[in-house]
């Protein structure tokens, strides 16, 4: 629990740091952008690692894990972004290009 905290805590002072860069550099909008997604995805991916190590060190079956990212990870994850794409206007198409 304590590394975690401490890969939380680097992902968010990180954020601040691009967050000052983006005050700063404007211009430098969409490479922010990228920059931002970039690091949100790899300590979501860091999380789903240590999940996936958590529950092999507790010599849990795969099943089990496998019913914990369709129900707690995937699932939330489609139903935000089917909410997104309807409210804001955005189709698949959009996304694609």
């Amino acid at each position: 629990a304590e590394i975690n905290k401490q890969v939380w805590s680097f992902v968010g002072l990180v954020y601040l740091g691009l967050s000052f860069l983006w005050l700063i550099y404007g211009q430098a909008n969409s490479l922010l952008q990228q920059a931002f997604i970039i690091v949100g995805l790899s300590g979501y991916v860091w999380r789903l690692i240590k999940a996936w190590r958590a529950c092999l060190q507790a010599n849990l079956e795969w099943y089990y894990l496998i019913l914990y990212l369709c129900t707690l990870e995937i699932l939330p994850l489609l139903i935000l972004s089917k909410l997104a794409w309807h409210y804001f206007g955005v189709n698949e198409l959009q996304i694609i290009r």
